[in-house]
């Protein structure tokens, strides 16, 4: 795992891809991931993003907090894009638990259920220039 950018503390952060696969159609995945107090204190949005998604996969995405309270309920479908991106701002600091489930009974256990998974705070934006020309 990468080091944090310069003055940040070294919380859980996932700067890596983790990979999953629905085996069958009742099954579950749990994340958790930690969000630390400087996050909260400067408004760092985060990004969800399940990618690589196999063809006609779809989920149901739950966000809990560290007491089990349900903060976020997103459902995504991969499409010809094969991903779905949520942007996130925590309310508070402590344990978050992610919970992606098939969206139906025809969205899991087949060989192209699967997908990447990617949690990262946002700590900028990049803006490039517009280059027009002249042809």
């Amino acid at each position: 795992m990468p080091l944090p950018p310069p003055g940040r503390s070294p919380g859980k952060f996932w700067y890596r891809v983790q990979s999953h696969t629905f085996h069958t159609d009742t099954d579950t995945h749990w994340v958790t991931f930690t969000v630390p107090q400087e996050d909260v204190d400067t408004g760092t949005p985060y990004l969800l993003k399940m990618f690589n998604m196999g063809m006609g996969l779809a989920m149901r995405v739950h966000l809990y907090d560290a007491e089990m309270n349900l903060r976020e309920d997103w459902l995504g479908y991969g499409g010809r894009e094969r991903s779905i991106s949520f942007w996130w701002t925590p309310p508070g600091a402590g344990t978050y638990y992610l919970e992606m489930t098939p969206l139906g009974s025809t969205y899991g256990g087949y060989c192209d259920a699967l997908y990447d998974l990617l949690i990262l705070p946002v700590q900028g934006e990049v803006y490039l220039p517009l280059v027009m020309r002249n042809y």
